[in-house]
């Protein structure tokens, strides 16, 4: 039996783990960060990285629309 996440029925096991885990990131889910760091770490570290990558550049962007209005 293999083990299965709660959301997306994706075993761990599969490649295709990676980037669905990266696709869970996009809303605020830390239980599966905290499962995907727990389970595969390789994979955790790539999401948080993608995860901090995303935030950083949706901040930059908010910044520049703010100073380009004022």
């Amino acid at each position: 039996m293999l083990e299965y996440d709660y959301i997306g029925k994706v075993p761990y096991h599969d490649p295709v783990a990676i980037p669905s885990i990266l696709i869970y990131l996009y809303s605020p889910n830390l239980p599966i960060l905290i499962t995907a760091l727990v389970k595969h770490s390789l994979a955790g570290m790539l999401a948080i990285i993608v995860y901090i990558l995303i935030i950083v550049r949706s901040n930059i962007q908010k910044d520049i629309k703010y100073q380009s209005s004022s």
